[in-house]
């Protein structure tokens, strides 16, 4: 007959936090540097539409939502950067996967805030 010891036994029934599926932190530091090198090409692409709309013979004046396109595209730098390079102690895995996340939804939003301008 086998027994089990009632102190290791979880009455809960939750799995350990180790049995939990994560992504290891150097796959996200890959994503985030693949991010900042794919926010290069969304800058590049806001310009380009907001040069076409400077130069558009209906009004020729950049909007408001230009200036939120290029805020976005700076706090998306800047979240890439903190997934990046901060530490592997200084940062949760949850919590640098969200600004890898955050850092891709800035990275897009830029470029569409700019189309809608």
């Amino acid at each position: 007959m086998t027994t089990t010891n009632p102190a290791t036994v979880d009455p809960t029934g939750a799995t350990p936090p180790s049995a939990a599926p994560t992504t290891s932190v150097r796959a996200l530091r890959v994503k985030a540097l693949i991010g900042l090198g794919l926010l290069v090409l969304a800058f590049v692409a806001t310009m380009m539409i907001t040069l076409v709309d400077a130069v558009d013979p209906h009004d020729g004046v950049s909007g408001p939502l230009i200036d939120l396109a290029l805020s976005c595209l700076a706090l998306s730098g800047a979240a890439g950067l903190t997934a990046a390079a901060v530490p592997r102690t200084g940062m949760e895995c949850s919590v640098r996967a969200k600004a890898v996340v955050a850092q891709y939804a800035l990275m897009a939003l830029g470029p569409l805030l700019a189309l809608l301008d």
